[in-house]
């Protein structure tokens, strides 16, 4: 197990073997976006993908977005970005991250690309001004063995 400082600051996560960065272009080019507070790591065998993207905000602002919001709006654009994929999703449960301001929140997605069916979720935490957003991604057919590595993963999420 490796425990890595994401953001270089402040949230810290403890990875199981098998899992490995993901340079960062590359995974600009995965995910399909251009942004500089990105970090992400996979495992290969597990089909197993995980990203996480930072933005500091004013105060004001970050206090007007709640993370059930941010949350809502992030679906919003996943349904819109995949169109004809059979884009599906369901809120879930708040969870708690160690030392995030409030709770958690997120969804759970699936869709279809190429003919592989894709499922993962999306969950959403501030510290301060400071707003994540955790992504994983996996394959259906693996989705129910990878589910305990992927909850032990956001388990051991800590903003310090």
């Amino acid at each position: 197990m490796n425990t890595i400082l994401i953001d270089n600051e402040h949230l810290a996560v403890t990875l199981p073997e098998g899992f490995s960065r993901i340079p960062h272009k590359e995974l600009e080019s995965l995910i399909g976006i251009a942004y500089s507070r990105l970090w992400g790591v996979r495992d290969t065998g597990r089909h197993m993908l995980i990203n996480v993207t930072w933005k500091d905000s004013n105060a004001l602002l970050a206090k007007l977005a709640s993370e059930r919001q941010v949350a809502k709006r992030i679906d919003k654009t996943f349904a819109r970005c995949r169109p004809g994929s059979g884009y599906t999703s369901e809120n879930l449960p708040e969870r708690n991250v160690v030392g995030s301001d409030a709770g958690a929140y997120g969804f759970r997605f699936s869709y279809v690309v190429e003919g592989v069916t894709q499922e993962g979720e999306v969950w959403v935490f501030k510290r301060g001004t400071r707003c994540y957003k955790l992504c994983y991604y996996t394959r259906s057919e693996t989705a129910a063995q990878n589910r305990p590595t992927f909850d032990d993963i956001f388990g051991s999420l800590q903003v310090r």
